[in-house]
């Protein structure tokens, strides 16, 4: 996927810190810790399987993104997603399964506005908040291909196991998005389990706080998000838990923890918008 706010850290084992974007990246040393944040190690996802997923990308088809469908005028992403790109320069993709694919369930809109959460610090580093919202400028018509997810309740924990899926790169060695939506299996990890792989792997918890969620391939602790899959989904019994933010770099390092901004903390801003979702 596009939007990267996956972030690059120069460590003794060569890791770095991925924004899952796809468009923007940055490279630093693990003193200034820097994020820079597809699926890796996933398997191909089914047409109609994610029905709630979209493709953000401006306006010529250049994939940046994925986002969850709200409703018909309304779509959560990540908030670094947003930061390059005006609104009249993008548009979203709904009922997508393959890139530039010709298909009868696709439907093609252009983006009127971009709401970026108010504490949101900016920039192409990983960040707290990084949560945000896209003002469609017409709406989506609900087809088998094309429909909305559910949200969590508010402060709502989750456990378990969880899906995640997009067009993000296959391997950070491998700068290419993927032509058919990938998805993935991950466990979830408490906050503490999260911050002490954290820590272990670079030395740092870096921007990780507990407005996040974490997950870790749930097969062979090798499956990640990565470049270009910011923004998509964390999947659990129908609802969005998770929005995709960062990771460490190269994707798909053994137990590396993907990480997703955690959606039932900001019920409250997504609803200030999108009364009623």
């Amino acid at each position: 996927m596009k939007l990267t706010v996956i972030v690059h850290l120069l460590l003794v084992i060569s890791l770095f810190i991925t924004i899952a974007s796809a468009s923007i990246k940055k490279t630093n040393s693990i003193n200034k810790i820097k994020w820079d944040g597809k699926i890796v190690g996933g398997t191909n996802a089914q047409r109609y399987e994610f029905p709630s997923l979209v493709s953000y990308q401006t306006i010529n088809g250049e994939h940046l993104c994925g986002g969850s469908i709200l409703t018909q005028y309304w779509v959560l992403t990540a908030a670094h997603c947003l930061i390059a790109h005006r609104p009249y320069e993008t548009r979203i993709v709904a009922g997508m399964l393959n890139q530039k694919e010709v298909h009868s369930d696709i439907q093609i809109i252009e983006v009127y506005e971009q709401v970026i959460h108010p504490y949101y610090p900016g920039g192409t580093e990983a960040a707290p908040n990084d949560i945000g919202l896209l003002h469609l400028a017409w709406p989506l018509q609900w087809t088998y291909a094309v429909l909305p997810v559910q949200l969590p309740y508010e402060n709502e924990e989750s456990f378990g196991y969880a899906w995640t899926a997009g067009w993000g790169y296959l391997s950070s060695s491998l700068p290419v998005i993927p032509t058919r939506m990938q998805k993935t299996e991950m466990l979830l990890l408490s906050y503490t389990q999260c911050a002490n792989d954290l820590i272990s792997l670079v030395g740092s918890i870096g921007p990780l706080n507990q407005n996040m969620i974490c997950g870790r391939g749930a097969y062979t602790g090798t499956e990640s998000i990565c470049k270009g899959d910011s923004g998509g989904p964390l999947l659990q019994n129908g609802k969005v838990i998770g929005v995709t933010s960062w990771t460490l770099e190269p994707c798909g390092y053994y137990n590396v923890p993907s990480v997703y901004t955690k959606v039932s903390k900001y019920i409250q801003f997504i609803r200030y918008y999108v009364p009623g979702v």
